[in-house]
């Protein structure tokens, strides 16, 4: 998260957890957003509800999800009611991805095999965020 004090953390239970560093004895927040490990998490530094996760699945999985809110990170939310798509185009473990640093709508991952791939959010997401900031 773009937040003092607030950090995404993964792990090998398929779980993003959002912690506040200055209360480290319990998770803000969980979500389930994967099957198996989930290998990497990273937050848009331009518009902070867009996230985006990897994981070793066995379908290769990144996902794009958008957090409605920064007050999302306190309040129990489904996984699904977030998830604005799953990218499985990869047919080994994703282990690295970052966000675009020339565009705000653009990320790119790579998978154990060396395959990397540029993705883009969904157009519909991007107006929703540029007309309700």
């Amino acid at each position: 998260p773009n937040k003092q004090y607030h950090v995404a953390t993964c792990g090998d239970d398929g779980c993003v957890k959002f912690w506040d560093v200055r209360k480290a004895s319990e998770s803000l927040r969980v979500l389930q957003a994967h099957d198996h490990w989930t290998t990497c998490v990273r937050h848009n530094p331009f518009h902070e509800q867009l996230m985006i996760t990897a994981s070793t699945d066995r379908d290769a999985t990144v996902k794009l999800w958008n957090l409605p809110s920064p007050a999302a990170h306190t309040t129990p939310a489904h996984a699904t009611d977030s998830l604005l798509r799953p990218i499985s185009d990869f047919d080994d473990s994703v282990y690295s991805m970052t966000w675009s640093a020339a565009s705000p709508w653009f990320f790119a991952s790579v998978s154990y095999s060396g395959k990397m791939m540029v993705h883009q959010v969904p157009r519909e997401t991007k107006y929703s965020i540029l007309l309700s900031d």
